[in-house]
Formats: C-alpha cells, sequence, structure tokens
C-alpha cells in the first residue's frame, strides 16, 4: 500500500504539469493567432468583436490583443513569422509561471 502512495504521489506532479502544457499550449497557440491577425492588418475592434461572438474574450484575451496592438506590424513575412512565435512563446512562459 505505502509502494502505492508512494508511486501516486510521484506521479501527480507528472500530471499537473501536463494539464499545464495542455493548457498553456492553447493560450499560446491563441496568443499566436491574436498576433498573426494583427499583423494582417485586422483592425483591434473587428479582432475583439470576433473573438466576443466566439465568447472566447475573457481576461487573458484581452490582456493578449492589448499587448499585440502595442507592438508595430512587421513588413516582412519572415519577421511576422518570428513576432507571431515571440508572443505564443511569452504567453507560454507565462501560462507555465502562473
Amino acid at each position: 500500500m505505502k509502494k502505492w502512495l508512494a508511486v501516486l504521489l510521484l506521479a501527480l506532479p507528472g500530471v499537473a504539469i501536463a494539464q499545464n502544457h495542455e493548457i498553456c499550449s492553447l493560450e499560446s497557440q491563441q496568443a499566436e493567432v491574436i498576433m498573426d491577425l494583427r499583423q494582417s492588418d485586422v483592425p483591434m475592434r473587428d479582432l475583439v468583436g470576433m473573438m466576443k461572438a466566439q465568447g472566447m474574450y475573457d481576461k487573458i484575451t484581452e490582456v493578449m490583443v492589448r499587448v499585440a496592438y502595442e507592438r508595430p506590424a512587421a513588413r516582412t513575412d519572415k519577421y511576422k513569422q518570428r513576432q507571431k512565435v515571440e508572443f505564443g512563446n511569452a504567453f507560454y512562459q507565462d501560462c507555465i509561471n502562473r
């Protein structure tokens, strides 16, 4: 019995990490989509409207949108892609650290 308890206790942090990874991956992907739309010159009001219409506008999404539109739009596709990945990574890291 004690062995099973020890195994269970050792496995629990792994389960929490896996769940955090899944949640944070979704947040990161959402951040990338938001930055991609920002880099495609979609007006901020249109993006917020789309997110609200889909029921996807919460406090974290609001922060993502605000921060994305504080960054300048990139001129080249290479830099747009870089902006998108860096933005997603920043929100993934923030999520993992919460």
